[in-house]
């Protein structure tokens, strides 16, 4: 799920370029530059959580002032970033940009989604031994391969014709690991 990043106003530079202050929302929290020599837009993103990753996946631009009803209104620029930014970690995140701003004010939203990590479940040993000796027990392999003959072939027995039969019979087979 996204969340929408604070909104930030932003003031124009003699240099040529657009900085702001730092916002936070949530656990991320960022600032950003519009260096207009260089056609390109400098992102510090610093994530708080302590064990999530998050993902920035985009950002948005207005050039107006963040109190005129930006909520109804289409952004004139919308970034995607999909950007990771680790846990308890800054990331500088660069990107391609090519516009100017007639005013001195703008307004930027950032949305971002935290990342849920993989559970990895671990076996133990006396699991992974459990596991080989119940495949390589010849009594249970071969009550296993009857029971799956059996079921097989009466699957395929309401076939039409023996191509049929024989493509059940296999495919059943396959199906209970033979």
């Amino acid at each position: 799920m996204k969340k929408p990043l604070g909104i930030i106003v932003l003031s124009l530079l003699l240099s040529g370029s657009a900085s702001l202050a730092a916002v936070t929302n949530g656990d991320l929290t960022t600032n950003w530059r519009f260096f207009k020599e260089q056609n390109k837009i400098a992102i510090d993103a610093y994530n708080g959580n302590s064990s999530k990753p998050l993902m920035i996946t985009e950002m948005q631009i207005w050039f107006k002032d963040c109190y005129n009803g930006i909520e109804n209104s289409r952004p004139d620029r919308l970034y995607n970033i999909n950007q990771r930014v680790n846990p308890r970690s800054d990331r500088r995140i660069t990107i391609p940009a090519n516009f100017t701003m007639t005013g001195t004010e703008g307004c930027s939203v950032f949305s971002h989604r935290m990342i849920e990590p993989k559970i990895i479940k671990k076996k133990s040993v006396t699991d992974s031994v459990g596991e080989t000796l119940e495949k390589v027990n010849p009594l249970k392999y071969l009550e296993k391969r009857q029971r799956a003959k059996s079921e097989c072939t009466e699957r395929s027995s309401s076939a039409d014709n023996s191509f049929t039969a024989k493509l059940r019979y296999k495919n059943c087979m396959k199906e209970y690991g033979f």
